[in-house]
């Protein structure tokens, strides 16, 4: 049987509508995807932590031991570090070592949220990321 010419309306005799809700593949109806609103991405911000020679192996380790990137184990650090109650003095953040950088996208509210918490501690970003690796390992 041949197959119908298309037409200004759309295949054959067939409505428009008709033809976009059900097509025929091996003469098996199947059902066109749901109308799904579009993706709209998230908005994220590249950021360094510039770990120390002790904090960057823990993220490392981190890493390999729950096979995640590294920028998901970092973000995880965040969101835990904001619900960590520190109690006490917060650690002036002096590295130990040279600064090893490491860049990562974060979610942009996540950065936000880290930072206002890091200058509530009195201290910058990196040193307040720094206290919270280590003391997730501890």
């Amino acid at each position: 049987m041949r197959a119908p010419a298309p037409t200004a309306s759309g295949w054959g005799s067939a409505k428009p509508e008709a033809r976009t809700l059900r097509v025929r593949l091996n003469r098996m109806p199947v059902q066109a995807p749901p109308d799904r609103p579009p993706h709209h991405p998230r908005a994220s911000i590249r950021m360094d932590a510039r770990l120390d020679a002790m904090t960057r192996p823990k993220v490392d380790d981190l890493a390999r031991r729950f096979h995640r990137p590294r920028a998901a184990v970092l973000s995880h650090i965040m969101r835990w570090g904001l619900s960590y109650d520190q109690g006490g003095a917060p650690d002036p953040g002096t590295s130990q070592g040279p600064v090893r950088h490491l860049y990562c996208y974060v979610d942009a509210d996540l950065y936000d949220a880290v930072r206002k918490a890091a200058a509530a501690a009195g201290v910058q970003l990196a040193p307040w990321l720094r206290q919270m690796v280590r003391h997730t390992c501890q």
